[in-house]
């Protein structure tokens, strides 16, 4: 199983998942980006082993609606990377 970030709609304050699949991440952080590339919100993470399941609550009233980019970075290295919408 590969890695998944879920919600991919954000309606006010939202929970997101990560779910780490097979793999072990270390230093991990995920972050929040316009899609011009700038830095809304970042949650670091730490260890993830195989299998983890994390959340972090995502305020979108702080996120005007649009489109983003959400980046699981394991270290400098982009591990994932999905486009969501906050309403």
């Amino acid at each position: 199983m590969s890695i998944r970030i879920y919600p991919t709609i954000i309606d006010k304050i939202n929970w997101l998942f990560v779910h780490t699949g097979s793999k072990q991440l270390d230093n991990t952080s995920i972050t929040l980006l316009n899609l011009r590339g700038r830095k809304l919100y970042e949650q670091k993470m730490g260890l993830l082993q195989p299998g983890q399941m994390v959340s972090f609550p995502l305020d979108a009233d702080n996120v005007r609606p649009g489109t983003y980019l959400l980046q699981l970075l394991s270290g400098n290295d982009v591990v994932f990377k999905k486009k969501i919408s906050v309403q």
